[in-house]
């Protein structure tokens, strides 16, 4: 099963395209220190590494790999630095507007029935009016407070998170499929031919070593003429 890296939003894993990439994956350190620090530098909340738990190199500076042998390896005390952590997403204020409505205000006159009827029919009148006026101005107000207007929440915009990738220019990489196809295998074959005049390099000069030193040894065990 390939390995995956255990960072916050990155996707590589462990195959032969992130191989031909250049991307290589690294363990967490073994001392229980470091690896409480890697584990707080990648922010990743309820993670705890495992022996088999692994980084990729895209979390890493340059300066942080020691590339003087065959394997690439982290040096000593490098901490991971690079991370795509994602923005904090805001609170959506809630506010909730609630309407209250009042039961019109009704006010009740009594009028007496002794005295005159002349009398009666006027103070009866006058309290129909006011009764008739206060209910108007009880629904006018109740009017008024529908037709306020209602608080209207702010729309909040999520902030995408930002990843710092860098990418190839435009104009360096050709146009159809076929072209960028035979461009790379043209720099894997270019590759390939370097590795292996390398090696060739490194037979001879151990060859020529070998040499070297039985010529030495056989002249100092020789006796002086």
């Amino acid at each position: 099963m390939p390995a995956h890296c255990a960072a916050i939003g990155c996707t590589q894993r462990r195959t032969a395209e992130s191989r031909k990439q250049g991307i290589t994956f690294h363990k967490f350190p073994r001392g229980d220190e470091m690896r409480r620090l890697w584990e707080k530098a990648m922010r990743r909340r309820d993670f705890t590494a495992s022996d088999e738990s692994v980084l990729c190199s895209q979390h890493f500076r340059s300066r942080d790999f020691d590339k003087t042998g065959q394997i690439c390896r982290i040096r000593a005390g490098v901490i991971p630095s690079l991370f795509n952590f994602p923005d904090r997403p805001q609170q959506i204020p809630m506010t909730t507007a609630i309407k209250c409505t009042h039961p019109p205000h009704i006010t009740v006159f009594y009028c007496s029935t002794g005295g005159h009827r002349g009398h009666t029919r006027s103070s009866t009148t006058n309290h129909e009016e006011k009764r008739t006026s206060t209910i108007r101005t009880t629904k006018t107000s109740i009017k008024a407070k529908e037709s306020l207007p209602l608080p209207i929440p702010q729309k909040v915009t999520k902030k995408k998170p930002r990843f710092n990738i860098t990418l190839d220019h435009n104009y360096s990489l050709p146009n159809s499929p076929a072209a960028l196809k035979a461009k790379f295998n043209a720099a894997a074959a270019r590759l390939w031919s370097l590795e292996k005049q390398k090696r060739n390099a490194l037979v001879r000069e151990r060859r020529a070593r070998t040499t070297l030193m039985a010529v030495l040894h056989k002249s100092l065990c020789e006796p002086c003429v």
